[in-house]
């Protein structure tokens, strides 16, 4: 990667030369490869990433350029052109400078040799194999979707201010979403698997996509229509609900524009004294996991909260600096544009197993599968209705039967007032490490 250190060089010396004050360039480049299946047919697709984001300041006029091709007259015309935004611009208040250089806390490095070196002929005999265990497992159960994906990445961030940031990872992820068909009776199965290395066994993320499938093949109705009281979520439904709903809250730039029910909260109890959240990049295996975040300031860990209290919210360096406070690590980058997102969202575990948890509870609701329509959520007050896939009755402690699919609404931080955690947690939705939860306050109907 020698020429996009001397890019990146160049690039920086050319925007003092323009007269910029400050210059930040930040170079990306790297693969994605996916295999994808619909029905019966496997389709292969690679994309080569070369992406160059500038930032330049004028005092506190601020501009932004972003190209999709990597050469050094590209480069070299997006410093021009941040320059030129940078000049026009009216100014903003709060402009506080370019990150300082930061040491990583960590020396963990998400990059796996196999993945490399794995070629697309090779992923697309792993579908094939896919396909294979599926049509052995039934003739009522089809492929609706399926997905083998990979991505290997360099990243290099350098500023005016000494930043000098190199990154490199790779990951891979994996989903199926299988229908299945009985006389009139239809019903869906998800399976998903993430990781940083190659991921060799499939079977555990087939085999919940064929349970939940071949459950919902016999799923009746609820009784009565509606439920309302305590639910018990499995990780991939917890943590899509906070992916839509606390992640929005939790990032400084949203609080800072009024768009958090959070906003001021800071040191309060929101939710139950058993609910621990913490953003952690240094997590060694997480999905997550880099030296360095978006702007190239090294990765950290925030307790987000504590037993239930509020203790911070996540920050780059511009919304940290609003606060006169240190940026947490949580820069993000897309087009150019930079950000707050986590990193690696880690939810405590609880001490008892997840069916000692389904035993606490006389009557209610477990949820499994994935939810459907989560663009009906809203973040700045915490509602959400949504359709769960497959949720199961719970009756004397024990899961008896598959429902059909249900509306799964409520406010989330009256629902996580009551909050009691499994001991089994798995990476779900991307970067989130959550155990299955027991949450109150929500309403259920068919």
């Amino acid at each position: 990667m020698d020429e996009l250190k001397t890019i990146a060089e160049k690039a920086l010396r050319y925007g003092e030369k323009l007269g910029a004050e400050e210059v930040e360039v930040c170079l990306v480049k790297g693969i994605t490869r996916e295999v994808k299946c619909e029905g019966e047919e496997v389709q292969a697709s690679s994309k080569m990433i070369e992406e160059a984001s500038v930032r330049t300041s004028i005092g506190t006029k601020v501009g932004i350029s972003y190209v999709t091709d990597f050469n050094e007259r590209s480069v070299l015309r997006a410093v021009e052109d941040a320059f030129k935004m940078a000049r026009a611009s009216q100014g903003d208040p709060y402009w506080r400078g370019l990150p300082d250089p930061s040491r990583p806390g960590h020396r963990w490095i998400g990059y796996d040799e196999g993945l490399v070196t794995l070629e697309t002929s090779d992923m697309i005999s792993m579908m094939k194999e896919l396909k294979r265990w599926i049509k052995g497992r039934g003739k009522e159960l089809k492929i609706a979707r399926a997905a083998i994906n990979t991505s290997i990445l360099y990243e290099l961030i350098v500023n005016t201010r000494g930043v000098w940031a190199e990154d490199r990872g790779t990951g891979m992820y994996a989903f199926i979403y299988l229908k299945g068909k009985r006389g009139d009776r239809e019903s869906t199965g998800f399976g998903y698997r993430a990781a940083r290395s190659m991921i060799n066994d499939f079977e555990p993320m087939i085999n919940d996509a064929i349970r939940l499938a071949k459950d919902g093949l016999r799923a009746e109705p609820l009784e009565g229509g509606k439920y309302s009281g305590r639910v018990v979520l499995t990780q991939e439904v917890f943590a899509s609900l906070i992916q839509s709903l606390l992640i929005p809250a939790i990032a400084a730039d949203n609080v800072q524009e009024g768009l958090s029910p959070l906003k001021g909260k800071v040191g309060e109890r929101i939710l139950a004294d058993t609910f621990t959240m913490i953003d952690d990049g240094t997590k060694p295996g997480g999905i997550g996991t880099t030296l360095y975040d978006g702007e190239g300031v090294a990765r950290g860990k925030t307790t987000i909260f504590e037993r239930g209290v509020l203790k911070s919210f996540i920050h780059n360096t511009y919304t940290a600096r609003r606060e006169n406070r240190s940026s947490t690590g949580n820069a993000s980058r897309r087009a150019g544009r930079v950000g707050v997102a986590p990193s690696n969202l880690i939810i405590n575990r609880g001490t008892k197993s997840k069916e000692e948890l389904i035993g606490e509870l006389e009557k209610g609701i477990l949820l499994d599968g994935m939810l459907m329509s989560v663009h009906t959520v809203n973040p700045v007050t915490g509602d959400f209705s949504v359709v769960v896939t497959n949720p199961y009755l719970i009756e004397r402690g024990e899961v008896t039967k598959p429902l059909k699919q249900l509306t799964f609404a409520g406010n989330i931080y009256q629902s996580l007032k009551d909050y009691l955690a499994a001991n089994d947690c798995k990476w779900a939705s991307g970067s989130i490490f959550t155990p299955t939860v027991m949450i109150g306050e929500a309403t259920l109907s068919s």
